[in-house]
């Protein structure tokens, strides 16, 4: 009886909040991406961020939001998001238990 008297009710679908990244943040779908950006930040002395992250490492997900602020705050600083599961396959099932965050150059 309670759920006929709600059944005219629509409730809408929930999506997820996507909240988009600065522009100066370059997500690394690939090792030769990777390479070439790294390559490209030394050769030319340019100030950078190699962030890297996986979905399963909980420090990561706590410095996400703040990588995203330095980025806003520094617009002149390209950071380079790498995933490390798409990027070095298997290292989750290596054994480690975490990675190194951020590597900066410049």
């Amino acid at each position: 009886m309670l759920q006929k008297a709600f059944n005219h009710l629509s409730i809408p679908k929930l999506e997820p909040l996507i909240v988009p990244w600065p522009s100066n943040i370059v997500s690394i779908e690939s090792e030769e991406q990777f390479n070439t950006s790294l390559r490209k930040v030394q050769d030319e002395s340019l100030p950078a961020i190699f962030y890297f992250t996986a979905v399963w490492c909980g420090p990561c997900r706590l410095l996400s939001p703040v990588i995203g602020q330095l980025s806003e705050k520094y617009p002149h600083v390209t950071t380079y998001k790498i995933d490390i599961d798409k990027l070095f396959h298997g290292f989750e099932s290596s054994g480690e238990s975490s990675i190194i965050s951020y590597i900066r150059l410049g």
